[in-house]
């Protein structure tokens, strides 16, 4: 009770001093509280200044940067930009970036429409340079200045026997120039200049088309004389002779000559006639030319006009070299001021102290955010803490009111002290109390046990007094009868000891042996029993050794091991040893075969559902049965009325397929010879070469637009290098000629298509043979297209990855993507000729340079192909682009929402009105979509939002 009671009060003080102790953790709470809202506060007040100091560092930093900007704007020179959209975005950089980057674009597209027609100019006089020195060196390479011949002409000259007039005849010695100019002119504008005489004067038939000059009949052929027939006034033959040494005699020139009039003034009579003036007849047919200088007629003429033409390509050359300098310097100033506009670009001043300033300002309005968040989350843990501790001495109040304690940490101690006090001194008058009841028990014990020893002593002392009086009566009998006896006797009395001690050995000894013989006979008893049992258990286990090698034997002359592809050998002769020996090489060679029942049961009913599934692929071939021996399935299967094991079959159904794929073998090669010499094999070469030669006229169109970066794209189609490495060797055989195939490179061919087949058979792709085929023989699966791009520095043609295109610009990735779908679009028309080629874009180009615009316009012109397009931007007004109808969209000013067209058409040249409506008013190769209009972007509320080609 004494112990509960203290207890008990000790629990209460407990009580109190839990109560007492939350309470001043509640206090030290609000203390730590009431410090961290006095630390956020600091901090807070910090922050605030931390702003203001950040706003004004910010504020200088602005106006720094606008007068940098300012300072910048007033030093440009190519460069337009507004000084008050400059200011006015001057706290943004990506809003200055923004301007800057649209007056740069501005700028450099005028450079670079500039530097595009510059270089078409430059490019003119290039291919005007070129004409020049190749007519050049050939006016120095030949000797002599030959008439431009008509398109008349297809005979060969140079197998043709004779000489052109011009070059058979001179001007008569005395001749005028100016005679001679008028002479050379009349032949020329004739035809008689360059008309062809031969040694005979006679027409050659067979040489081709060609204008000949034929000679006059001699007298003695016409049968009489015919005037003018010898040189002499009135023909030709007064201003011209005969050259010497040439393929054409003297006569038959004089005769020719001697059939032309000539005269001062054009000669009314004769078939052909010529004048000093220049004007001449043929028959029916007259008219005149005039040139400055004689240039054909006679060595010294054609050295004359030889020389001069060279002086004047000499003159225009150098004039050509000149502009095309001008031109190089036009250009050279414009890459200066490309390079200049790039240097003010780059010269623009950066943001880094701006942006800092901004950063350093966001950051203390952050951290002056998060200080006033501190704060407001301080209050609230203090306002919690002080709730704390108001509940905490309330609940201090009420416990130590309810046990009658003290509040106070000190009086609870002493109180503490006081009960264990209490506590030892209980103790030690509890402990005292309990040994004064063990003293007085035993000494009530002691004097009950010394009362008994008084009564037992007064009895064991009578009985001593009688005991020793009897003693001494036996010490004298003692002493009478050893006086009588003899030392004999005493000696027999200790043999008698002696074999006394020795029978008592003997008994003892005999006693042992008894209980071992009892022991053995119990061993035995039991190695008996254990014999008995051992016999029995040896019995059964002959038996079952017996069963399972007679199970063995039976099994091993079934098809199983047959069809499991062991080898067991056993004769009827072999016993038990032999059969456990054969046994055990089994389980060793099949040592990983799981064989629990659980394991056997599954593999049964995977053979049930095998053989089930094989049945009715094999109805036709063999009839499968499965015979059920215990927990053995054998299957076995019937062919032709006799029953075969699983593994016979497998042999047969294999030799059958070998039969079967050597016949299909040859059956196979000899078709495939026959595609190979065959129209499958040139329609395929023939196929694959238009491919080759489509991708080579795209590349051709593509070449012709680059960027004014200077890239370039074009297309590469190549075999796929994830096909296997045979497939390049296949198609380059395949447009090799059959007859120059090897036998090596027919049967690589055949080894590929075999091997495509069977590709196509294990994909299971094509329902039939046909499609099969028609799978292997699709030579665009073994191709792929890719994207090069050439950038001029130095790399050459890149492939256009995901890396490559990320580094390019926006112009440049849309030339990029725009270029091969063009060439993609343009080749799936030349499959249907007479199909529209329709091109439907929507927002065209945004973010491509004009000048490319202009280039990529010129590409779609090239591929003949029909454009529809929309833009809010585009009018399509470039020289490259020869003709295209445009359809402004507009609404009137009236509250109605109607939309309407206007309609304008781009000549090539100019953009004009047009109020026809049929696209007949574009000219040929144009096209116009008066149709249904797609939606455009734009503001609906203003007047043209949007334009539709």
């Amino acid at each position: 009770l004494l112990a509960a009671a203290i207890d008990s009060r000790e629990h209460q003080i407990d009580d109190v001093r839990q109560a007492l102790g939350t309470h001043a953790d509640a206090v030290r709470d609000r203390q730590r509280a009431e410090d961290d809202v006095q630390a956020a506060v600091d901090a807070e007040g910090s922050a605030v200044v931390d702003v203001a100091e950040a706003g004004l560092a910010y504020d200088a930093a602005l106006g720094e940067q606008e007068r940098r900007l300012v300072t910048w704007a007033d030093q440009l020179t190519e460069i337009r930009v507004d000084r008050a959209d400059l200011l006015g975005a001057v706290a943004s950089e990506p809003a200055v970036g923004e301007i800057v980057g649209t007056a740069v674009s501005r700028a450099r597209e005028g450079i670079a429409g500039q530097e595009t027609s510059a270089r078409t100019v430059r490019d003119e006089h290039n291919r005007v340079r070129t004409e020049v020195e190749a007519e050049l060196a050939l006016r120095r390479a030949r000797t002599e200045l030959v008439p431009d011949p008509p398109a008349t002409r297809t005979a060969d000259r140079e197998a043709m026997a004779g000489a052109p007039l011009w070059r058979l005849v001179r001007f008569a010695d005395g001749l005028d120039e100016p005679t001679q100019a008028g002479i050379e002119a009349a032949l020329h504008a004739s035809g008689l200049l360059d008309a062809w005489v031969t040694p005979t004067g006679a027409v050659l038939l067979d040489g081709g088309h060609d204008i000949f000059a034929i000679a006059a009949a001699t007298p003695a052929e016409t049968g009489g004389g015919v005037s003018g027939l010898a040189p002499g006034p009135g023909t030709l033959g007064e201003v011209l002779v005969a050259e010497p040494d040439l393929p054409v005699g003297a006569d038959v020139i004089a005769r020719l000559l001697s059939s032309v009039g000539y005269g001062l003034q054009l000669p009314s009579a004769g078939t052909a006639a010529i004048s000093a003036d220049g004007r001449w007849r043929l028959a029916q047919l007259t008219g005149s030319w005039s040139v400055s200088q004689a240039a054909h007629i006679g060595a010294t003429a054609r050295e004359r006009a030889r020389l001069a033409r060279i002086a004047a390509l000499e003159a225009q050359l150098a004039q050509i070299e000149a502009e095309i300098a001008a031109v190089d310097a036009e250009l050279d100033a414009l890459t200066q001021r490309r390079r200049t506009v790039a240097a003010e670009q780059q010269a623009r001043p950066d943001y880094h102290a701006l942006n800092a300033a901004d950063a350093r300002y966001r950051e203390s309005e952050t951290r002056l955010a998060a200080a006033k968040e501190r704060v407001s989350a301080q209050r609230g843990r203090l306002a919690g803490a002080e709730a704390a501790v108001a509940a905490a001495l309330r609940r201090l109040s009420t416990v130590a009111a309810s046990n009658g304690l003290p509040a106070e940490e000190q009086a609870l101690s002493r109180l503490s002290r006081t009960l264990g006090e209490l506590r030892t001194a209980g103790d030690r008058w509890l402990d005292a109390l309990s040994e004064l009841r063990h003293a007085q028990a035993r000494s009530d014990m002691l004097t009950d046990v010394a009362r008994r020893a008084v009564e037992a002593a007064t009895e064991e002392e009578a009985s001593a007094t009688e005991a020793q009086a009897h003693a001494r009566r036996l010490q004298v009998q003692l002493e009478a009868v050893e006086g009588s006896v003899s030392a004999p006797y005493l000696e027999l009395l200790a043999e008698i000891d002696r074999e006394r001690a020795a029978h008592g050995d003997a008994q003892r000894s005999a006693a042992a042996l008894q209980r071992s013989v009892a022991d053995l006979a119990d061993r035995i008893g039991e190695l008996r029993e254990r014999r008995r049992a051992d016999a029995e258990k040896r019995d059964e286990a002959l038996a079952v050794r017996d069963s399972a090698a007679g199970r063995f034997r039976q099994l091993a002359g079934s098809v199983l091991i047959e069809d499991a592809g062991a080898e067991v050998v056993l004769t009827g002769t072999d016993g038990v040893r032999a059969t456990l020996d054969a046994a055990r090489n089994l389980a060793a060679v099949w040592s990983g075969v799981p064989y629990e029942r659980k394991n056997v049961a599954d593999a049964g009913a995977r053979l049930t559902e095998a053989v089930h599934q094989v049945r009715e692929l094999l109805a036709e071939r063999a009839e499968l049965e499965i015979d059920t021996d215990d927990d053995v399935h054998l299957v076995t299967a019937g062919i032709d009325g006799a029953r075969l094991s699983v593994a016979a079959l497998l042999d047969r159904l294999r030799a059958d397929r070998d039969r079967g794929q050597a016949d299909i073998s040859a059956a196979e090669r000899d078709l495939f010879d026959k595609t190979l010499t065959g129209d499958t094999r040139r329609h395929l070469a023939a196929r694959i070469r238009q491919a080759g030669e489509l991708v080579d006229r795209m590349n051709h169109n593509l070449m012709q637009v680059r960027t004014a970066s200077n890239i370039s794209v074009k297309l590469t189609w190549q075999v796929d290098k994830s096909l296997p490495s045979g497939t390049a060797a296949a198609r380059d055989l395949l447009l090799k000629d059959p007859v120059r195939l090897r036998d090596e490179d027919r049967d690589a061919l055949h080894v590929f298509f075999r091997e495509r087949i069977d590709e196509a058979r294990a994909a299971n792709t094509a329902a039939s043979w046909e499609q099969q085929l028609a799978e292997v023989f699709d030579y665009t699966a073994w191709h792929q297209f890719l994207v090069r791009i050439d950038r001029r520095d130095g790399n050459g043609w890149q492939e256009l990855t995901k890396r490559l295109h990320g580094a390019l610009s926006g112009g440049e990735k849309a030339i990029a993507l725009h270029l091969p779908l063009f060439a993609a679009v343009c080749a799936y028309y030349e499959s249907v000729p007479e199909a529209p080629r329709l091109i439907m874009l929507d927002e065209v180009f945004v973010g491509v340079d004009t000048p490319n615009r202009g280039q990529v316009f010129g590409l779609l012109a090239a591929l003949n192909l029909d454009l529809v397009l929309t833009s809010d931007h585009e009018w399509c007004t470039y020289l490259e682009l020869p003709g295209i109808a445009v359809h402004q969209l507009t609404r009137g000013v009236d509250s109605d929402d109607a939309v309407t067209t206007a309609r304008f058409v781009w000549t090539g040249a100019a953009l004009v009105p047009d109020e026809t409506d049929g696209p007949d008013a574009l000219g040929p190769g144009t096209h116009s979509a008066p149709g249904r209009l797609g939606q455009l972007a734009g503001d609906p509320d203003v007047s043209g939002a949007g334009s539709l080609w």
